[in-house]
């Protein structure tokens, strides 16, 4: 068992602010779609969409009334204070953890002083309260969508306004009518949107009122890093912080702009102690009076490493917290310390004996810790009948005592009867069969009338059949004998190669005779050109004999020749 010393009070709320602000928009645009439906009744039935909607709204409103019956400026039926205490919302804190209106105005003041001068924070946390604003992890994705769909629902109203006051024809008409069926469907996205964040809100207040705290109230992230906050180091958080969530107590008040929700952790000492209970064991004066001791308390818890000791009752145990195998009290009580001589008794005063009472004897049985053990006491004798399988034994007992019994006996007195108990053990190795289901391709599961062929493999072997080819090949060579009225020499193969090479003798002489034409021609030529040569060159021997020394000279250009 460990001590609990104090709380540390953790305030969350959720602004309502997004939530009520979505419902605005919801009933504004029910009503502008109401006025469009009225000009769309007769070629469309606009009002079946048009009753459904305003269906889930009626609901989403039903549902904000109980959200709201806690407390709520804007209830017309709002009951007026009649009295100068507020008694009944002191009781409610008290019995069912709902915040009063003391405390629900002090957080109120204390959230909107965080607001607007973060400085406050601290004064609040020398007070052991810290504030923080941990909304819904879940409903801020929520009131994201419900921001987009506001926006979208915005737009749709604008396009709306001009599409309306512009219809003219029928195709006008088709497009307002897409457009109401757009805005339809985005009307009932916001409204499944917010009835999801109605009902998380109302599931955590409901396990609010139960004793429990919902995970959506804060997130175990969000807890373990408020709880590093406050106690700068935990060992043990990462292991044992699941039991955490057990160990909270929450209360809820309902606001005009938030929700608010108390949560107490307990402060618990790092002193540990063991329960006992203290077992009386009276003195007999005669057969029929005994002395008893008065304890000083029904249970004590006993710290044997600093030898102290609180005292406790059988309501003070009832009333803790269970972690796993720990018990966290709530005590108040002095804490003792032991002396040389404690008696764990009630004192007698004056002298410090221990106080005794006078009180009819009767006999007593109290069963103790240690498995088929029990604590006797007898005023006189006690006669029990011992039962183990086919045996059965006779005793007597005296004073008092702890009695074991045997596995599988069974003790009778004259007022009840006893049996022994046993503690199995056996182990059993389960292992789990998954059973992985097969699913057939898509076109076994719907049939589309395509037949698809099977293809199956086939290895073909192309050796055998070449030779077969080259056998009946030989035998065609072998065997070919060509018919005796068909002759190999056709007449037009031969009147082919004549005509050929008739036309090539033809060319060739015409080019040789060409050849020696020409030849001869050049012969003639060269002739000619020598003898006029001669001839101009004896006359100008005898033009210079003549002329007596003049020089002629004579030029021959190589072309001439």
């Amino acid at each position: 068992m460990q001590l609990i010393r104090d709380d540390w009070k953790i305030v969350t709320y959720y602004d309502m602010e997004p939530y009520w602000h979505g419902n605005a928009a919801c009933n504004k645009y029910l009503s502008y779609l109401e006025q469009l439906c009225t000009k769309l009744r007769d070629v469309s039935h606009c009002d079946v969409i048009q009753i459904q909607l305003k269906q889930e709204y009626s609901e989403l409103e039903y549902y904000n009334h109980l959200l709201l019956s806690q407390h709520s400026s804007t209830r017309p039926e709002r009951r007026q204070r009649r009295g100068l205490i507020n008694g009944v919302g002191y009781l409610a804190n008290t019995l069912f953890g709902v915040l009063d209106e003391r405390f629900a105005d002090q957080y109120k003041q204390d959230i909107q002083v965080i607001q607007y001068n973060e400085n406050h924070l601290f004064s609040l946390m020398k007070n052991q309260t810290s504030i923080i604003e941990a909304e819904y992890n879940v409903l801020k994705r929520k009131e994201i969508s419900i921001n987009k769909q506001h926006k979208l629902l915005n737009l749709l109203s604008m396009k709306l306004n001009k599409l309306q006051n512009s219809v003219k024809n029928q195709s006008e008409l088709n497009q307002i009518m897409n457009d109401f069926s757009l805005g339809a469907i985005a009307t009932s996205k916001i409204l499944r949107n917010l009835k999801t964040i109605q009902n998380t809100l109302l599931d955590t207040i409901t396990d609010v009122y139960h004793g429990r705290l919902n995970f959506h109230l804060l997130s175990p992230d969000q807890l373990k890093d408020t709880l590093n906050k406050i106690f700068l180091i935990l060992v043990t958080l990462n292991e044992n912080f699941r039991n955490v969530y057990n160990l909270l107590r929450v209360k809820a008040r309902m606001l005009d702009d938030c929700l608010l929700f108390e949560l107490r952790l307990p402060l618990v000492t790092r002193d540990s102690y063991e329960i006992m209970k203290i077992i009386l064991v009276p003195q007999v004066i005669n057969n029929t009076s005994m002395a008893p001791i008065v304890p000083i308390a029904d249970y004590v818890a006993i710290n044997l490493k600093k030898d102290s000791y609180p005292t406790m009752s059988i309501h003070d145990i009832k009333s803790c917290l269970s972690d796993t195998d720990t018990f966290l009290c709530y005590s108040q009580k002095p804490i003792y310390h032991f002396k040389s001589d404690e008696k764990l008794c009630e004192p007698e005063p004056g002298t410090g004996k221990c106080k005794v009472t006078i009180a009819s004897c009767s006999n007593q049985w109290t069963d103790i810790n240690k498995l088929n053990k029990y604590l006797y006491f007898c005023c006189d004798e006690c006669y029990i009948r011992v039962l183990c399988e086919d045996q059965i034994s006779a005793a007597r007992l005296e004073s008092g005592g702890i009695l074991g019994v045997e596995q599988g006996c069974i003790i009778k007195t004259d007022t009840f009867t006893a049996h022994s108990h046993y503690e199995g053990l056996s182990n059993i190795n389960i292992k789990n069969q998954i059973l992985v289901p097969v699913i057939e391709p898509i076109n076994h599961i719907t049939d589309v009338g395509i037949s698809i062929p099977q293809i199956q493999n086939e290895t073909i072997f192309h050796d055998k059949d070449l030779e077969d080819i080259k056998k009946q090949i030989r035998f065609l060579k072998a065997n070919e004998n060509l018919p005796q009225q068909v002759s190999v020499h056709d007449i037009h193969h031969y009147t082919a190669f004549y005509v050929v090479v008739g036309a090539a003798l033809v060319v060739s002489a015409v080019l040789v005779v060409r050849r020696i034409r020409a030849r001869r021609v050049a012969r003639q030529a060269a002739a000619r050109v020598a003898l006029e040569s001669s001839q101009v060159a004896a006359r100008s021997t005898a033009n210079s004999s003549a002329g007596g020394g003049g020089a002629v000279k004579l030029v021959i250009r190589r072309s001439d020749l």
